[in-house]
């Protein structure tokens, strides 16, 4: 394997007598990664071009065959662009470039380092006439050096149809996390999965098997599909009120000229009056309305306010989603955060977000 760079190390006299404090650190590693990305490094992958001759039936084989080739010389790839049954675009999954490179670090909110340093390596996968895929190599050169360890690249963690069907039927069987890659790395020396793959594999299996239904529902259906004689009991008063809908009812409606704290008070006070002496609500769910929470603490101080957990990965939508640059690494997070909430308990919770906490910070 030939490869052909040129580094440039002596920025000395780049930096005036000004930038040389400890600031200038930061100007440096800027100007590294600009140097990387106009310096190609080019790799023989005869292997690659070999492929190019061949056709496959549909673009998975494609991706797959030239994900597995890319992998032998120590690189990643990712799907930049695709159209369904026309052509897909392979490149880099160093390629691109941070989309807020503009913002100057001291002004980002999450100090971090990006991965994307503008790699021109790309391969197309184009559906011919006769609908077989055939693969066209664009750029053959990277501007980095392959990786010594493959598990730091999301794109590399992924597993095949086989082994997702293993991980559903592990899981079934109530083995462990650890237990299920220590089985599939036996029959897999390659695989670069790390514990945090299978949890997420794990969640995606629940999510799937549950088809939009909640875990009690599930279990009710099990009961009935497998013959199982089963009997529910339950206060029909203790449960909240269900219109024809199928959704919640409104118990009244008020109009206020504003939303400040003595408005809510007075609307409690008139909804407190409808429900009678005694008769407080045990739970009243709202979003982040600290007026309207403070209001509920001065006429309802018995009762739990819990917050929305809608408005919550609403908000974690709008203010978190800006700093996540590849959408693989934001599904890997919001799948995260959605195991979080679910767990039970405050001890397993504190678990969780400490896990939580040490996948972001990687």
């Amino acid at each position: 394997m030939k490869k052909m760079r040129k580094y440039s190390t002596d920025y000395t006299n780049k930096l005036s007598d000004k930038d040389k404090d400890t600031n200038s650190i930061i100007d440096v590693s800027q100007e590294k990664q600009l140097d990387q990305e106009n310096q190609p490094l080019t790799i023989n992958f005869h292997d690659l071009l070999s492929i190019s001759s061949e056709t496959f039936s549909c673009h998975e084989d494609l991706i797959g065959s030239v994900r597995e080739i890319v992998l032998r010389h120590k690189y990643a790839i990712t799907i930049k662009r695709s159209t369904a049954n026309r052509y897909v675009i392979i490149g880099c999954d160093r390629g691109g470039k941070y989309r807020r490179a503009h913002i100057p670090i001291e002004q980002r909110k999450k100090i971090t380092s990006s991965r994307l340093i503008n790699c021109p390596f790309e391969v197309w996968g184009k559906k011919k006439v006769d609908g077989f895929w055939k693969v066209e190599v664009k750029n053959l050169q990277h501007n980095h050096e392959p990786s010594s360890d493959m598990s730091g690249h999301p794109s590399c963690r992924h597993f095949s149809k086989k082994e997702i069907q293993h991980i559903r039927e592990m899981s079934k069987a109530g083995i462990l996390p650890r237990q299920i890659l220590a089985s599939l790395r036996q029959g897999n020396l390659n695989l670069q999965a790390i514990s945090r793959t299978i949890y997420n594999a794990k969640a995606k299996i629940r999510k799937e098997n549950l088809m939009g239904r909640t875990a009690i529902q599930a279990l009710f259906d099990e009961f009935a599909e497998t013959g199982f004689v089963y009997d529910i009991e339950h206060d029909d008063k203790e449960i909240i009120g269900v219109s024809s809908f199928n959704t919640s009812f409104y118990s009244c409606f008020v109009a206020m000229q504003k939303e400040e704290e003595s408005d809510y008070i007075w609307a409690l006070e008139r909804f407190k009056k409808l429900l009678g002496v005694g008769k407080n609500p045990s739970v009243i769910v709202t979003d982040s309305e600290l007026a309207l929470m403070n209001a509920i603490e001065i006429v309802f101080p018995s009762t739990t306010n819990l917050l929305c957990v809608w408005h919550i990965e609403k908000n974690i939508l709008f203010k978190c989603k800006k700093y996540f640059e590849e959408k693989e690494a934001w599904d890997t997070f919001i799948l995260s955060w959605t195991n979080l909430i679910k767990y039970t308990d405050e001890i397993t919770f504190l678990e969780g977000w400490k896990l939580l906490e040490v996948d972001q910070k990687e």
